[in-house]
């Protein structure tokens, strides 16, 4: 195959293994390097925990999250007309769909669990997973409590909204930062009992 891609069956020998070639483009790193001595065995497969129904839910609050309800108004205000704010939006769709897609070849590439982590560590393997623990620390402790807080923040707003007391948005702030801590509160303790 010519071009810059080549998939990984066509760049593998007959006599040459996964292993073998992933050890041979990545310079002197080995599997045993990646894989986490504490979790399950590459092997031993993995026990489905989450069903079809939950996982499509992580994912829709993950991605979409609460921006879809309480961003297009202020979108729509700094773009100035709806149809500016309508490409906006279908050019921003596109953009994604590059990244979505370009995960999707990651995910077929390294079918192992990991995700982006695993990616990363295979990228830059030297100094040793650097680049991925990194990534790993700032989406801990910063990225993803920083949505979760903004979806807790937005949940309390409209539910005021749908209980028709939109004087407590403006009024009681700390009764929208308990309502957030509640709620975040009570989803916590639910992971924590079971992932179902």
């Amino acid at each position: 195959m010519s071009g810059i891609y080549t998939p990984v069956e066509a760049a593998i020998a007959p006599s040459q293994s996964h292993d073998d070639m992933r050890h041979g483009l990545l310079g002197h790193s080995t599997h045993e390097e990646h894989t986490n001595i504490s979790g399950p065995k590459p092997d031993e497969p993995l026990r489905k925990e989450i069903g079809l129904f939950s996982a499509s839910s992580i994912i829709i609050g993950q991605v979409v999250g609460s921006g879809i309800f309480s961003t297009p108004g202020s979108i729509v205000l700094l773009c100035g007309t709806p149809s500016t704010a309508l490409v906006l939006w279908v050019v921003s769709g596109v953009v994604s769909l590059g990244g979505a897609l370009g995960s999707a070849e990651l995910g077929t590439m390294f079918p192992q669990n990991g995700g982006m982590i695993r990616y990363l560590s295979h990228a830059y393997p030297r100094p040793r997973a650097l680049c991925a623990t990194i990534m790993t620390y700032s989406v801990t402790f910063f990225c993803r409590p920083a949505a979760i807080a903004a979806n807790t923040a937005v949940f309390a707003q409209y539910f005021f909204f749908a209980a028709g007391q939109k004087e407590y948005i403006e009024s009681r702030d700390y009764l929208l930062r308990g309502i957030g801590v509640l709620v975040l509160t009570v989803l916590l303790v639910l992971n924590m009992v079971s992932v179902r």
